[in-house]
């Protein structure tokens, strides 16, 4: 069975990709930017024609994506660890050369794959940049079209269940 999920990258957080010690537990929370784009969001999804007050959302465990999903207008969220970031281990100059040539790592399509064979219920997901280049991989869909997506966007793609 096919079905579409829209994916959401949580807004900007306090910090880099780089400063997660400084948030061991929970993560950064939204930077004031962050919270501007997040607001700006619950257009963008009024224009896809989602009700942000009824329709229930997936979000990973993190703050910063419970924090994009309130100010975006949810009122519905359910925490699963499953769409948590990945931590890939690699040192900031092995993560930014990843990036730079859209790369994925062994450990993100390991979590991508875990994801496919066990997703969240609802159909739209606030997760993290990594686990969502890892899904589009595991999904066929060509980096082009969707790699690590602009922080507080939305992204619509199929998943097979």
């Amino acid at each position: 069975m096919r079905r579409k999920v829209i994916i959401i990258r949580h807004a900007k957080a306090i910090g880099g990709r780089h400063d997660r010690h400084l948030f061991p537990k929970e993560g950064a929370p939204l930077s004031d930017e962050g919270r501007v784009a997040a607001l700006k969001l619950k257009t963008v999804l009024e224009q896809l024609g989602i009700d942000t007050e009824k329709e229930p959302v997936a979000i990973s465990q993190l703050i910063r994506t419970k924090q994009t999903a309130q100010i975006a207008g949810f009122k519905k969220m359910n925490e699963y660890g499953i769409l948590n970031e990945v931590n890939t281990g690699l040192s900031p100059e092995e993560l930014n050369k990843v990036i730079a040539n859209k790369d994925v790592p062994k450990i993100a399509k390991k979590a991508a794959m875990n994801l496919l064979k066990n997703p969240p219920k609802e159909n739209i997901w606030v997760t993290h940049g990594m686990l969502i280049a890892a899904l589009a991989e595991e999904l066929g869909i060509i980096k082009k079209v969707l790699y690590i997506p602009e922080l507080a966007s939305a992204t619509e793609i199929e998943i097979i269940q």
